[in-house]
């Protein structure tokens, strides 16, 4: 799985790859870049036991 930049869409694999992209980290790096705030929080914290959550503001 990864990220394509020119058509921003996550492309899928049938199988896993030695070369799939952490997407996760790539979001919060991405925040981080973008003067956003990442906030990790534990897992039994988490919404829904999601292993990501955001809100977005325009």
């Amino acid at each position: 799985t990864y990220f394509d930049e020119t058509t921003y869409k996550v492309k899928g694999r049938e199988t896993g790859a030695a070369d799939d992209e952490d997407l996760i980290n790539d979001a919060v790096v991405q925040t981080i870049l973008h003067a956003g705030q990442v906030f990790v929080v534990p897992n039994g914290k988490m919404p829904n036991g999601s292993p990501l959550a955001a809100t977005f503001r325009f």
